[in-house]
C-alpha cells in the first residue's frame, strides 16, 4: 500500500503541482530583458537602454546607465513601512505625494508622510505631477528637470513599487515607466 501511495505522490501529484508556478517574467517582456522586483512588478527594460546598464543590489535595486543616470527601485508593504496591516497600500502614493489630505491618517502616520514629502520636494524642486493607468497598474509620478520619483501600484496587490530617477530627463523616465508589467 505504501508503494502505491508513494507512486501517486511522486508520479501524479508532484507533476501536477509543478504546473502551478508564478508568472514567468520572460512571457511578460517578450524580447526585452526582465528585471523582477517582486512577484507583481517586473520591468521590461527597453532594448536600447538594456545594452547601456549595470545592475547592483544594496537596500534597493540600482540600475545605472553608462551616461551617469540611474534608477533605483524597492517594493514597499505596510509591514515593511511600519504601517498597520489594514492600511490601503493603493493610497500610499497619494499620501506620499501630498495628493490626499494627511489629516485623514493618525498623527504619527501623517507626520511620517509629511516629512518624507518635504525631503522629496527638496530633491525635486519645481516638480510636476502625472498619473497614468495601464495594464492593471497605476503610476504616480513626481518629476522635475533631471530627477523624478514614481510609485507603481497594482489593483490586486498589497505592494507598492517605489522608483527613483536621477540625472534622467522626462522622456527617458516615461520610456522606463512604460516597461513595468
Amino acid at each position: 500500500m505504501k508503494q502505491i501511495l508513494l507512486f501517486f505522490i511522486f508520479f501524479i501529484a508532484v507533476p501536477a503541482m509543478a504546473q502551478i508556478k508564478p508568472l514567468d517574467a520572460r512571457n511578460r517582456c517578450e524580447q526585452s530583458p526582465a528585471i523582477v522586483f517582486s512577484y507583481r512588478f517586473t520591468l521590461c527594460l527597453p532594448q536600447p537602454l538594456a545594452n547601456q546598464t549595470a545592475i547592483a543590489k544594496a537596500d534597493d535595486l540600482l540600475i545605472k546607465f553608462y551616461d551617469g543616470s540611474y534608477i533605483f527601485g524597492k517594493v514597499i508593504t505596510a509591514d515593511m513601512d511600519a504601517l498597520p496591516a489594514t492600511f490601503d497600500m493603493r493610497r500610499y502614493p497619494e499620501y506620499a505625494f501630498g495628493i490626499r489630505d494627511l489629516s485623514e491618517l493618525p498623527s504619527e502616520q501623517g507626520l511620517k508622510f509629511k516629512n518624507a514629502l518635504e525631503i522629496l520636494r527638496g530633491r525635486i524642486p519645481d516638480s510636476k505631477f502625472l498619473k497614468t493607468e495601464s495594464g492593471g497598474l497605476t503610476t504616480y509620478l513626481m518629476y522635475g528637470k533631471e530627477s523624478a520619483e514614481a510609485f507603481v501600484v497594482s489593483t490586486d496587490s498589497e505592494q507598492v513599487l517605489q522608483v527613483g530617477f536621477s540625472n534622467i530627463g522626462f522622456d527617458k523616465v516615461q520610456l522606463i515607466l512604460k516597461g513595468f508589467k
